[in-house]
């Protein structure tokens, strides 16, 4: 499986148990492939700075760029696609598209509803980070 996930997973997983996490631990291991475009790791540098996110990060005594560097170790960076501007409500989506489609991933995982909406993109199926962990095969997360 290579999976494509958006910035709301990511950050869930860096500083949050449940769900988000046990997919990122999966990814560590080698389980799922992830895929990632230059966009979205800056999105994802943007996000963890916001002030809303210092109390977590200060629990896990990281800054936000140790947080990052640890999430490419075994995260792919490709090269996203061109993706027309009116493919999805929110022009800042298009880039989740973008790496899905450039980097030929089987699934979108977000929690964001103008994704979500969406269903499908270029026939990828964009699921909740708990839909993609129950497609998963068993032999895939052990």
């Amino acid at each position: 499986m290579r999976a494509v996930l958006d910035t709301n997973i990511v950050i869930s997983g860096l500083l949050w148990s449940g769900i988000p996490r046990e997919l990122l631990r999966l990814a560590a291991e080698g389980c799922v492939d992830t895929l990632t475009s230059e966009d979205l790791i800056d999105e994802l540098r943007d996000v963890l700075k916001r002030e809303k996110f210092q109390k977590y990060l200060d629990r896990l005594k990281q800054p936000p760029e140790a947080l990052v560097a640890h999430y490419l170790g075994y995260t792919t960076v490709i090269e996203p696609a061109p993706i027309p501007e009116n493919a999805v409500r929110d022009l800042d989506d298009t880039k989740v598209l973008a790496a899905a489609v450039g980097g030929k991933a089987t699934h979108i995982v977000s929690g964001d509803d103008d994704l979500l909406s969406l269903n499908t993109y270029a026939g990828i199926p964009i699921l909740t980070a708990r839909d993609f962990m129950n497609r998963m095969k068993p032999d895939d997360a052990s």
